[in-house]
């Protein structure tokens, strides 16, 4: 996926974003749907807000750069719990204060979440 920079209104500066790739026949429903614009920089500061270059809610971009595999896992922020989706015990990766996503299943959990002075989270509950 290659990205590009673009003016964000809403952070006011340049920041990297890709539109992630289209299957190149036709598919069935499990394959993922193709360009979609991601940001590669959706963070903290966008969180419950809309993303001016989409359209989309942050969370929805957030759920896309995770699915993208663009950043490394080890540079997510992580809990370990179990998956309302697959039910597995993993490391979720936090798209942001209200939800983790399953790298093994491709599902949205619902969690509260408490950041930690040092970066980290902590599971309030798990919804």
């Amino acid at each position: 996926m290659e990205s590009q920079t673009v003016y964000c209104p809403r952070c006011d500066k340049t920041v990297h974003a890709a539109v992630t790739r289209v299957a190149p026949h036709d598919t069935h429903a499990n394959v993922p749907d193709g360009g979609k614009l991601v940001c590669l920089e959706v963070g903290e500061d966008c969180e419950g807000m809309t993303c001016p270059l989409s359209g989309s809610s942050t969370l929805l971009m957030a759920v896309r750069l995770a699915r993208s595999g663009v950043i490394p896992d080890e540079d997510w922020p992580h809990v370990r719990l179990a998956c309302g989706g697959c039910g597995c015990v993993v490391e979720m990766e936090v798209l942001d204060g209200g939800h983790v996503f399953c790298p093994l299943c491709d599902t949205t959990n619902p969690v509260a979440l408490l950041k930690k002075a040092d970066g980290r989270y902590a599971v309030l509950a798990a919804r």
